[in-house]
């Protein structure tokens, strides 16, 4: 496997899979970092599939913890997504299976939360 391009830490990252066929692109719908509760539209797309029906996974993970499948496989290739419970950083990893070849490829990006408080006042959203 080989990073294709990264930009920044918290970024669109493609990878791509020779011994598989294919390479998928993951990309946030706004950049990071992006306030706590913001929504996220994250895309993935799949520039050199061949001819089939292709299956996407996402999953997140805060970095330390255990991964959380958010979306299993199926036909959706966008999730709507949020960490809303406190700021950090998150990777989001989306896998895409053609169906019909069974090429498979995955893509990984970083994306940072960070608190809507400024100075010492509180916030209410």
């Amino acid at each position: 496997m080989q990073i294709r391009h990264l930009t920044g830490l918290f970024a669109v990252a493609a990878i791509l899979c020779p011994a598989f066929g294919m390479s998928v692109v993951l990309a946030p719908s706004i950049p990071s970092p992006a306030s706590l509760g913001a929504i996220v539209t994250w895309t993935a797309t799949v520039p050199d599939a061949k001819p089939g029906t292709l299956w996407y996974r996402f999953s997140e993970h805060e970095l330390g913890q255990d991964t959380d499948i958010v979306k299993d496989y199926g036909p959706d290739s966008t999730l709507d997504w949020t960490a809303s419970s406190h700021e950090g950083a998150y990777y989001i990893q989306i896998d895409v299976r053609n169906t019909d070849t069974g090429d498979t490829a995955t893509a990984a990006s970083f994306f940072q939360f960070q608190s809507r408080v400024s100075g010492s006042q509180p916030v209410i959203t």
